[in-house]
């Protein structure tokens, strides 16, 4: 089994309030340990955050790609709260 690629994710905007406090320039390792919830504890992804980035995680992780984007290390994804949306890019980092 091909070894997972480490992944960043960095916060690129918050438009409006989140929840959890993401603020832009945030990174995080979603390789290591990360915690999930609204503590607004360092490594704490928002959960519904987590869950719209995960599909494309998984797809970097693993050797995949998208092909809308430029950069085929790379996904931008939203949370999806409409009203205080958090847009983050996924990074997959080579070795």
């Amino acid at each position: 089994m091909k070894i997972p690629a480490k992944v960043v994710m960095k916060v690129v905007s918050v438009s409006g309030t989140c929840e959890v406090g993401h603020q832009a320039g945030q990174e995080f390792d979603l390789s290591g340990e990360i915690t999930l919830g609204y503590s607004k504890k360092p490594n704490t992804i928002c959960p519904a955050l987590f869950y719209a980035i995960y599909p494309n995680l998984r797809v970097l992780r693993f050797g995949g790609s998208f092909p809308w984007e430029k950069d085929q290390d790379m996904a931008q994804v939203a949370c999806p709260d409409p009203l205080n949306p958090v847009v983050v890019h996924l990074k997959r980092m080579r070795e």
